[in-house]
């Protein structure tokens, strides 16, 4: 016997519930950084993967989770052999999971502004940005 599990009911719920678990991921980005030195961000988390230098002196920075690939679905064949039961999970797809934050920062290296600008599913939680920064 063959059993196709999917994930459409996550799938169909997704937009609307990741817009909760995002805001969930900004609300502890802001109260963790906004206010810190940029250094503590990216000595956590890693370099910037872009910046751009803004006329009045502040730097507008792209911070994105290096790349990860997640399993989506899987296939699970079940044998029954008297009675006993023997099963395989071979996955059926992958979609990269993915999380990029920008972040603005005064001349002096504080934040004065940090927001999730990119979020997908992630391994259990259906924002991978929360998944990152929602933990600690």
């Amino acid at each position: 016997m063959v059993v196709k599990l999917r994930k459409a009911l996550v799938v169909a719920l997704l937009p609307l519930a990741g817009c909760t678990t995002t805001e969930q991921a900004n609300k502890v980005l802001e109260s963790r950084f906004q206010g810190s030195s940029t250094d503590a961000f990216f000595l956590a988390y890693g370099p910037p993967s872009s910046s751009f230098r803004m006329n009045d002196g502040r730097i507008l920075y792209s911070w994105q989770e290096r790349d990860k690939t997640n399993d989506r679905s899987i296939t699970v064949n079940t044998t029954v052999v008297g009675n006993q039961t023997f099963s395989t999970v071979t996955p059926d797809s992958s979609a990269d999971a993915q999380c990029e934050v920008k972040i603005l920062a005064e001349p002096n290296g504080k934040i004065a502004r940090i927001d999730v600008a990119s979020d997908s599913l992630g391994d259990w939680q259906l924002s991978r940005c929360n998944e990152i920064f929602g933990k600690r």
